[in-house]
């Protein structure tokens, strides 16, 4: 019989394809025939008899073809034969392997009794013990399938195959009663098999042993398990059972650890025959000889399992109970009856006891239990803590415990605490609530972790400069009425805060050396103290909690005992303590439930908050207002700025006098053009702004020489971006002009520049600045390449945050500035009384033929026209038109022409260069623009005339009509 309830892994095989139906070939007959009738066609004809040996070859092609074909079915029948027996045979190799990995799994997951007794001791205890206990070797239903339908014995054979593993651990309920029947010699060792499976694999204080007096069983004594679910152990031949260790007060009717249930109760029943078993039992197993036992489940369906039971000497289990019971790690587990849980509020009548602690002279609280009463802690003795143990030992519930009970018995006034979490700030969430909690730092701000170390520093001379003032060397002999509570800084993942920033290490030994007589006190957890913890930390150190650690040297390394190594994993908060008189002993910490937490903080919601020791981070959004009243001649307030070493938050001034030219670095979106707005805003002097257009720009750099002649503020937005669209040559110069400008500033006239990429501008240009403003970046490194100090990075940051003068900055609210007028060019008016050459593409000729009313116009494409003009020179006014090539040809014509005539161009530099020989950069252009060109060959910017516009005015008219050369 197989059991099909034993859940084992399920990988999946395929049986081999079916062979496939070769469909035998019929005798070509039409292809047979038709040599005889071609030769029937043909004998008449030609009168050869080879046509009738022709013929006759007909049945002779149609018989071979046939007999081809046959042997050809027969190879492909044979070959596809050959090809599904090795698929079978590598299917039959993995079923065996597949079987032979599922047999060593099951084994491993539910060890026999001689493999328990193998095993190390403590090192099978789980928070959850094994529900299963295995009563020997049988075969049960592998559960592993094969997909397909087989088709043949040999398929169905590999199916009863891979159905069944065999030698596998078969396996019973440890609830509901087991019964073992046979030779008492035999039943006696299965059932022993059975108990030391339940004491190897349940912790000291999950089970308790109530045993028969015969001295087959007095083994069982020998074993430290104490408490909880009662394991009864039955042996017909002898007297009734009495129980082992301390009896608890109240059995429990069921133990629940994580998801699974635990039995009430276990018994195991040592009988000869069946009828000596109570009628409750669930399982019953038959030993009929060494190697023959079976099994059956009363009330079931399922026939007897034959199995090979499991067999266990009185010798072996006496030598190894007498290990169990004298190794110390069995003692740290479960010895002295130690409770497997304590709860905080179970320990406050406990610890409440003694007299009223002085106030400020003493953190005292109750931390644990051990086997007598329970454990209290003094931090203030202390005067810091260092918590060690490895993953799932119980250290973030120790720390949150530790909190709980200082918020209970101590106002917010009187104690507060820093919570600094670097596993991602879900373990100090609980304690959030509670008004004594000034802050959660987690790794998921980093920027904050820096502050409040920062903010510490402050802090720590802040109460040197109380206990200096009130003449006093220790916060505990300052006068009641001076408010200073001590501050408890809580870190868990020590080592991941000191990897991540190595400079807070110094400032914890800060802490460390000076923080008792400050009343700042340290509680440190780490998994692995050695090489993490330095000697100046751990001398100050006085309590030290070590919970279950890997290493033996760790453990030493906390408490100087190695026990801590041998805490089991089911007895998550056992923990090895020095409270600081440097007695060691093994406690089971407290737990502080939410309800708990939820109580204490609703009894302090109302009452005084402590002094925070850092200012709350920086608002994202600062109205103008707020700066206003700090405006003065001078200078330029536009944002506030965090200085946590100084628990300050003061005005960001910008002072060109003394700081120089203002460059603003950040990418797009980032807050430049608000600064700028805000420097303008709060400006009591003159402020310029670099128009938008570029022509209009040129011409503003142009003339902001002569303007500089009082204070004020020269503001310039994007200006790694400007110019960009008009040659290398123009913006090459537009931005030497700047840096001459900036360098020729007077006294009071600062530059605020803003870009994107500093990169862009000239190194001279560069230079000129004296003071950055960093604003948010993308990523570090972007900010590093910026020139920025990553240490003020911060993922996320709002618009308008940054860094300025080593300090983080939020600028402040401003309205986009208003745009600075249109600087547009005078409107083109030539003399009437002379000739005008104006060089333009066709398009903008049809412009000026439309603006010349009434004056002769004259296109150089037209050449009857110019052959005229170069046999007799025109004697008044008129309008040459024609591109630069066309006036290039015609260049003996440009040159008679132009000492009476007006030059105009309408095109690119190089064609107003061609023409006038002239090197300087003419005024930059903007769309519907030309030059003119006056007689010391300069070039003045204009603006074309439109379609209602006219390029000839008459006198008396409006305009700026252009001098006659003398």
């Amino acid at each position: 019989m197989v059991r099909a309830d034993l859940v084992l892994p399920q990988p999946r095989l395929s049986l081999p394809p079916s062979s496939p139906q070769v469909e035998r070939s019929k005798l070509p007959v039409i292809a047979s025939l038709a040599p005889i009738g071609i030769a029937a066609v043909l004998w008449p004809l030609t009168g050869s008899p080879l046509m009738l040996a022709f013929a006759a070859l007909s049945p002779v092609i149609a018989l071979a073809t046939a007999f081809e074909q046959r042997r050809a079915h027969r190879r492909a029948r044979a070959r596809h034969a050959q090809d599904r027996t090795e698929l079978c045979e590598r299917l039959e190799q993995d079923i065996d392997e597949r079987l032979r990995r599922l047999r060593i799994s099951a084994w491993e997951k539910t060890p026999t009794a001689r493999q328990r007794l193998g095993e190390r001791v403590g090192d099978t205890w789980r928070a959850t013990p094994p529900t299963r206990l295995v009563l020997g070797a049988g075969a049960v239903a592998s559960q592993l399938q094969l997909d397909g339908e087989p088709v043949d014995e040999r398929d169905r054979q590999l199916v009863e195959r891979a159905a069944v593993l065999s030698d596998a651990p078969v396996d019973c309920p440890v609830g509901g009663g087991i019964g073992v029947l046979g030779p008492l010699p035999l039943a006696r060792a299965a059932a022993r098999a059975l108990v030391v499976q339940i004491a190897a694999g349940w912790a000291p204080h999950q089970v308790r042993f109530v045993v028969p007096t015969q001295p087959e069983w007095e083994w069982l004594e020998r074993l430290p398990h104490h408490d909880g679910v009662v394991c009864t152990v039955r042996d017909a031949a002898g007297s009734s059972p009495t129980p082992t260790g301390a009896v608890s007060s109240a059995v429990p009717a069921s133990v629940t650890s994580g998801a699974t249930a635990m039995p009430a109760s276990i018994e195991v029943f040592v009988a000869r025959y069946r009828t000596e078993l109570p009628a409750t039992i669930a399982t019953v197993i038959t030993v009929e000889s060494p190697g023959a036992a079976r099994v059956e489940r009363v009330g079931g369906t399922d026939a007897a399992l034959r199995v090979r039971p499991g067999l266990v000497g009185t010798a072996e289990c006496r030598a190894w109970a007498d290990e169990v019971g004298a190794d110390p790690r069995s003692l740290a587990a479960g010895g002295g009856c130690l409770r497997c849980a304590v709860d905080l509020a179970s320990l406050a009548a406990a610890a409440a006891s003694g007299e009223a602690p002085d106030r400020r002279a003493q953190l005292t609280v109750p931390l644990g239990a051990d086997a007598s009463a329970p454990v209290c802690v003094d931090l203030v003795r202390g005067p810091h803590a260092l918590v060690a143990g490895t993953t799932g030992s119980g250290k973030s519930e120790l720390l949150i415990a530790w909190v709980a009970a200082l918020a209970r018995d101590f106002s917010p006034t009187e104690v507060s605490f820093l919570l600094v979490d670097f596993k991602g700030g879900a373990a100090f969430a609980p304690l959030a609530e509670l008004p004594h909690v000034l802050g959660v730092v987690t790794d998921l701000d980093g920027s904050a972790a820096l502050r409040a170390v920062e903010s510490l520093r402050s802090e720590l001379r802040r109460r040197e400069a109380l206990l200096r003032e009130a003449g006093v060397r220790d916060l505990a002999e300052l006068d009641p009425t001076q408010q200073c509570g001590r501050l408890v800084i809580v870190v868990d993942e020590f080592q991941a805060l000191i990897d991540r920033y190595p400079d807070v290490a110094q400032v914890i030994a800060d802490i460390a050396a000076r923080g008792r007589s400050l009343g700042v006190h340290l509680i440190l957890a780490t998994q692995r103290p050695g090489g993490v913890v330095r000697e100046q930390v751990t001398a100050n150190c006085g309590i030290r909690i070590c919970l279950r650690v890997l290493a033996a040297a760790d453990s030493v390394a906390v408490v100087g005992d190695d026990r801590a190594a041998g805490l089991p994993v089911a007895a998550p908060g056992r923990a090895v303590v020095d409270a600081g008189a440097g007695e060691i002993g093994v406690i089971q910490t407290a737990l502080a439930t939410p309800e708990l937490i939820a109580a204490i903080a609703a009894r302090w919601r109302t009452a005084p908050t402590a002094h925070r020791p850092w200012l709350p981070a920086l608002p994202t959004s600062i109205p103008m207002m707020a700066l206003a009243p700090a405006r003065r001649l001078g200078t330029y307030p536009f944002g506030l700025l965090d200085d946590p070493a100084n628990q300050a938050q003061p005005i960001a001034f910008w002072e060109p006098t003394v700081d120089h030219h203002l460059l603003i670095i950040g990418p797009p979106r980032s807050g430049r053009s608000t600064v700028l707005a805000a420097l303008a805003a709060l400006s009591r002097e003159a402020v310029w702004m670099l128009p938008e257009r570029d022509a209009d720009a040129w011409a503003f750099l142009d003339r902001l020489d002569s303007d500089l002649v009082e204070p004020g503020l020269v503001v310039i937005d994007d200006l790694d971006l400007r110019f960009r669209n008009c040659g290398d040559e123009y913006r090459h110069a537009a931005l030497q002009r700047i840096e001459l400008l900036m360098a020729q500033a007077p006294p009071g006239v600062g530059f605020a520049v803003a870009v994107s990429r500093p990169t862009a501008l000239p190194t001279g240009l560069r230079d000129q600045f004296g003071a950055q403003v960093w604003l948010r970046h993308q990523s570090k490194a972007d900010l590093v390449q910026a020139g920025g100090d990553p240490a003020l990075w911060r993922p996320n940051a709002p618009v308008g945050s940054g860094q300025w003068a080593g300090l983080a900055l939020q600028v402040a609210d401003a309205s986009p500035m208003a745009a600075p007028t249109p600087d547009s060019a005078p409107e083109l008016c030539l003399d009437p009384q002379r000739v005008s050459i104006v060089v333009c593409a066709p398009p903008v000729a049809a412009r000026f033929e439309l603006a010349a009313a009434g004056v002769p116009v004259v296109r150089l494409d037209e050449p009857e026209a110019v052959a005229r003009l170069g046999a007799q020179p025109a004697a008044g006014p008129m309008v040459l038109l024609g591109t630069a090539e066309q006036w290039a040809r015609s260049w003996q014509l440009l040159a008679a022409l132009r000492p009476q005539a007006d030059l105009v161009v309408a095109g690119s530099v190089a064609d107003l260069r061609a023409l006038t020989n002239q090197r300087m950069l003419p005024p930059l252009l903007d769309a519907g623009e030309c030059w003119v060109v006056d007689a010391a060959g300069g070039a003045l910017r204009r603006t074309i005339p439109g379609q209602s516009g006219q390029l000839i005015r008459r006198a008396g008219s409006r305009g700026d009509a252009i001098r006659r050369n003398p």
